[in-house]
């Protein structure tokens, strides 16, 4: 057993110092610098699967299913990320985490049971909506699902507005624009910053009202903008800043 789940932690830990780092430790690294065998496999994910059981009420087997979340092997990342969802809604806060890692497969699995838990991850949706805006492609997908579980009510407009913005071509994309502004969706923003330096006149003209309707939340964002080399983005940003700045 020790030895799998060595098999299962050592995709998942940074390379220890070999000066402190205990022998178990130094052989888990070791370990990760191969490639595992399916034999491998099999018994990581048996490890996982003992551990699943557990994890709602000891506080040990949930620590180590989410270092398995973050497991190379997408089996066993998956199968993590499955068992957490069934521990239920005391594991949202930590799947909410999940979702600022850096690594895009981790943010997908956390999204995955995020959605598996449903209603009682509510609490996710703007970690999620964060996601869709701007996680990668499978990581957006992932949590538009989630969030049609989680809170499909309280999301669905944005999630319609953020994919649009992301995903569409006109006119939806601009259609997608308007809507953002109206619902103050301020996950919308780095998209549409990014439509600032779109080549249609048209879409520039409404992500920036957008970006004016959505309010001072949207300066920081301008404020990089204006900083930055494209002129015509920079230009753009200026003169919205000028008016989210104008006393009202």
């Amino acid at each position: 057993m020790l030895l799998a789940w060595i098999l299962v932690t050592s995709a998942c830990q940074p390379d220890p110092d070999p000066r402190t780092a205990g022998d178990s430790t130094v052989a888990a690294a070791r370990a990760s610098d191969a490639p595992a065998t399916p034999r491998d496999s099999v018994r990581a994910r048996a490890v996982v699967d003992s551990l699943g059981p557990h994890a709602g009420a000891d506080r040990i087997a949930a620590a180590r299913l989410f270092m398995a979340l973050r497991h190379r092997n997408s089996t066993i990342g998956s199968r993590a990320a499955w068992w957490i969802s069934q521990a239920g809604p005391s594991m949202v806060a930590a799947l909410t985490s999940a979702l600022a890692d850096s690594n895009s497969n981790v943010q997908t699995r956390a999204a995955y049971a995020l959605g598996e838990i449903g209603r009682p991850a509510a609490s996710a949706q703007a970690a999620l909506l964060d996601i869709v805006a701007n996680g990668s492609d499978s990581a957006a997908n992932m949590a538009s699902w989630a969030l049609s579980k989680a809170a499909p009510r309280q999301s669905g407009p944005r999630v319609r507005v953020l994919r649009a913005l992301r995903f569409n071509e006109m006119p939806g994309r601009n259609e997608a624009a308007v809507d953002a502004g109206w619902l103050g969706a301020n996950e919308a923003i780095p998209l549409l910053v990014r439509l600032l330096a779109d080549s249609t006149p048209e879409t520039r003209h409404l992500a920036g009202e957008a970006l004016v309707r959505i309010g001072p939340m949207s300066i920081p964002a301008l404020e990089r903008v204006a900083a930055g080399a494209d002129t015509q983005s920079r230009i753009a940003s200026m003169l919205l800043l000028q008016k989210l700045r104008r006393p009202s």
